[in-house]
């Protein structure tokens, strides 16, 4: 067994849940030396450290670039259905579903009679859990239409 080979098993071992010295143990009986097991654990130590610290920015840019290519291709293939849930993903990864913040004294508290009757309606939607929290308010009244059209035709 490589040193390389030794490390990855412990890496794989660590995120599971194994304790230092069952990865050693199990490692020796692999074929590893007992000071190579250990070296292997120290590796995996740092190999997993060092993936915690990572640039947010930099992985958000690099997912965005890839969802792009993806949506490109889509587009290409012309597959509207992947396209829309690549948008989707893409949407998400920018936090676009955010639900902007009303000042205060606005929406349920006060606000216009419009404002006050869509703060109901989410509030009557929203702990229905049909799509993660910060949809658009249209979009969980589509989902929530779609739910009582299949009942209905059930």
């Amino acid at each position: 067994m490589t040193n390389a080979e030794a490390t990855e098993k412990a890496v794989l071992a660590m995120v599971s849940g194994g304790s230092a010295a069952d990865i050693e143990d199990a490692l020796v009986a692999a074929g590893a030396s007992r000071a190579d097991a250990k070296a292997a654990i120290i590796d995996a130590k740092r190999s997993i450290t060092t993936a915690a610290n990572f640039d947010i920015a930099k992985e958000i840019g690099q997912a965005r670039i890839r969802l792009d290519d993806l949506y490109k291709n889509a587009l290409r293939a012309m597959d509207a259905k992947t396209a829309l849930a690549i948008q989707k993903e893409i949407s998400k990864l920018l936090d676009l579903y955010r639900r902007p913040e009303l000042p205060a004294g606005e929406g349920a508290e006060g606000g216009t009679l419009a404002e006050q009757e869509l703060e109901a309606i989410r509030q009557h939607l929203e702990p229905l859990k049909l799509a993660p929290d910060g949809y658009p308010l249209h979009e969980l009244a589509r989902i929530a239409a779609d739910i009582v059209r299949k009942q209905a035709s059930a």
